[in-house]
């Protein structure tokens, strides 16, 4: 599970998913009714070959007005599915696991690919999962999905196979710059680790993390990826492995107080660590991070919580004040911060503050215009 989550704070990920998405969203269109009835063999042939061109050897000999029929059955006949899907499949003489990608495609909330990383990824949970037709794995392995802790890190079948594949290819690919690195480059690593292993997650100091960074931007490509490489292997957390090896867009100010309380009758101070797992791997990286609550902060936290007593009870970085509102917009004006917070502000729209709501259940930090109506809190709850 560890090595399955630090593929979030894997560039390539963003880019995986982000294919996987174009992907789906073009089959949709390209798979519409009003286009799949206009299909002419050269449209069928590009599409197939895109989303799955084993499946297209399968359809070889099949004509295409069988295949626009079986598919438009699947797709927009009436009655069960798992009655289409079988229609489908005998018209075409296939299994339901030959259309596995189609249907993955083409509705990526309720199937799993059926590719091989997914199918072991289940079978380790449970050995006969994929012993049966494509439809009860993808049925079974979704029920499984959901009782998994795994399934708040990557909450849509597509972005568990983001993850799965980018795993894959770190396993594959190794650091291809190992080589080039000399004991003496390693030594001086293990002295960096040591002193990054000391800094405190919710106390960075700006000057010595500018200083570390100063220090890493004069390595070569092959000293980079060694020690970006060595910090994974320490397990140094990936927030503290981005700002020290990539520069920082802006600061940002977290509105705690919002973010422990929001939508709760009790504050949950581990929401703050769920906060910096989720800075990890957002696609902005923000550094300096201010904490601000408000002034009784300390007296409505029980006295026996041992993460708010570790991290925030005494931390000199931390910021109280009330109302904390009024630091909070002052200072994020005046230094062009950004602000991580479930409190729209709506009276200080004017100032056109960057707002990014943090949602606790998915421990994602999500972007502005990504926010709905109802996916996040509209008020101050419990202030």
């Amino acid at each position: 599970m560890n090595d399955l989550i630090d593929a979030l704070y894997d560039a390539q990920y963003l880019h995986r998913l982000h294919d996987l998405r174009a992907k789906s969203q073009w089959a949709i269109d390209s798979l519409s009714q009003a286009r799949l009835k206009k299909m002419d063999d050269s449209g069928f042939s590009y599409i197939i070959n895109k989303l799955d061109n084993s499946l297209k050897e399968k359809l070889r000999g099949v004509d295409l007005l069988t295949v626009m029929f079986a598919w438009d059955k699947l797709f927009y006949g009436s009655g069960k599915f798992s009655d289409r899907l079988e229609a489908c499949c005998d018209l075409l003489d296939l299994s339901d696991w030959d259309l596995g990608f189609l249907l993955f495609f083409t509705a990526p909330k309720s199937f799993f690919p059926p590719n091989p990383l997914v199918i072991a990824y289940f079978q380790k949970i449970k050995s006969t999962i994929a012993e049966t037709s494509f439809l009860q794995f993808t049925q079974t392995a979704s029920k499984i999905w959901k009782t998994r802790r795994d399934h708040d890190v990557f909450p849509s079948p597509m972005e568990l196979y983001a993850a799965l594949l980018t795993m894959r290819d770190r396993y594959e690919n190794p650091n291809p710059f190992s080589s080039f690195v000399d004991t003496h480059d390693e030594r001086l690593f293990s002295e960096l680790i040591d002193s990054i292993r000391n800094l405190s997650l919710y106390r960075l100091n700006p000057m010595q993390i500018t200083w570390i960074r100063d220090l890493c931007s004069d390595f070569s490509d092959p000293q980079r990826f060694r020690l970006m490489e060595r910090m994974r292997q320490e397990n140094i957390h990936p927030y503290i492995r981005r700002i020290i090896t990539k520069q920082p867009k802006q600061g940002a100010i977290v509105d705690g107080s919002n973010i422990i309380f929001s939508g709760l009758l009790q504050p949950d101070p581990l929401r703050l660590r769920d906060l910096m797992n989720a800075l990890g791997a957002f696609p902005t990286l923000f550094f300096p991070i201010r904490f601000v609550f408000d002034a009784n902060v300390d007296y409505i936290i029980p006295t026996n919580h041992a993460f708010w007593n570790t991290h925030f009870r005494s931390n000199p970085e931390v910021v109280r004040f009330s109302p904390a509102d009024e630091w909070i917009i002052q200072t994020a004006y005046e230094q062009k911060y950004a602000v991580i917070s479930n409190d729209q502000y709506r009276q200080h729209q004017n100032l056109g503050l960057p707002i990014y709501p943090f949602l606790p259940h998915q421990v994602r930090l999500c972007r502005k215009e990504d926010a709905r109506p109802g996916t996040i809190s509209k008020k101050r709850s419990n202030r």
